[in-house]
């Protein structure tokens, strides 16, 4: 009976010591598990291409904050930070995802600070992101000032067409309420343009096709002077569609704006100013005195004396 109750004393002593003597040692190694992944962390091997340590960092030039860099136009990228001009063994890469989800490069350069990407040319390859993008990234690794630089940057290209830039010139029809406007559109990414003139109190639009790639030329005629007119240009392709607006003032309001064309002083010239049912209103001597009507549509009667030299309409607002 002894022996049996010394027994259980045992047991019962072990019970009580055997937490104390268990969980801090699980407790133990997992705090040196936690140490040991901190330590990774800090010691760079995990991101540092994306860190982009010791103060370097890829950086793009030519395009916008705002995004919209397009993937039909060659881009450029730089190593940016103190000492960079000082690559030695440097090495660039341009990669894109394929449409199996594989990263692809593209594109790759030796040596040099600067590092210029060309346009992707059969985009149908990689993987489409939604809204018609092409995710890729820029990498570079060398050696800048005796130290060991390895850098990526992330980049997304638009496969939408892209309208560049656009100028006109307005041509008056003399002798008529009418004028032309010659157009000039560079852009990238479609074949062609669609281009709609609408004019204020027009019953109908005009359109046209415009097959001229990238530096497209063409003419809105027989435009309506007195009234308000709006050219829309619109490139496209399968991804997408940029558009352009170009808004043309009556002319004789464009005319109020931007010069101040002076009559005889001596009455020999003047204007007579009638309401649209041909009431006369009053004469005036400057056609920037327009701005003093009232809102509506006039008749401008240009005169040399006795003679009416010109007839034109004006819608004041």
């Amino acid at each position: 009976m002894e022996k049996y109750r010394q027994n259980i004393l045992l047991i019962l002593l072990l019970a009580s010591v055997w937490p104390l003597a268990v969980y801090p040692v699980e407790r133990s190694t997992e705090a040196s598990r936690t140490v040991a992944v901190a330590m990774d962390v800090m010691d760079g091997s995990i991101g540092d291409a994306d860190v982009a340590g010791d103060g370097f960092r890829i950086k793009e030039i030519d395009i916008p904050e705002s995004g919209g860099a397009s993937a039909y136009m060659q881009h450029s990228f730089i190593v940016d930070g103190s000492n960079a001009g000082d690559i030695r063994n440097g090495k660039w890469a341009f990669l894109l995802t394929s449409a199996d989800g594989n990263e692809v490069t593209v594109e790759t350069a030796e040596g040099g600070v600067r590092f210029d990407v060309a346009p992707v040319s059969e985009p149908d390859g990689y993987r489409i992101e939604d809204g018609g993008g092409l995710s890729g990234k820029i990498v570079f690794n060398g050696e800048i000032g005796g130290r060991s630089v390895d850098l990526a940057y992330d980049v997304t290209l638009d496969l939408k067409p892209s309208i560049l830039d656009v100028s006109f010139e307005k041509q008056d029809n003399v002798g008529f309420d009418s004028y032309n406007v010659e157009c000039e559109v560079r852009y990238v990414g479609a074949d062609y343009l669609y281009v709609t003139l609408e004019e204020e109190y027009g019953s109908t639009a005009r359109s046209q096709f415009v097959r001229e790639p990238y530096l497209a030329h063409f003419s809105c005629k027989h435009i309506t002077s007195p009234y308000y007119a709006w050219i829309d240009i619109v490139a496209e392709n399968k991804y997408g569609r940029d558009l352009y607006t170009i808004e043309l003032p009556p002319y004789v309001q464009a005319d109020i704006d931007n010069r101040n064309v002076r009559m005889e002083p001596d009455g020999s010239r003047e204007i007579r100013v009638f309401d649209i049912g041909g009431q006369y209103i009053r004469t005036m001597n400057a056609l920037s005195d327009i701005r003093s009507l009232p809102g509506g549509l006039y008749i401008l009667r240009f005169c040399e004396g006795d003679e009416v030299v010109k007839t034109s309409k004006v819608l004041v607002r």
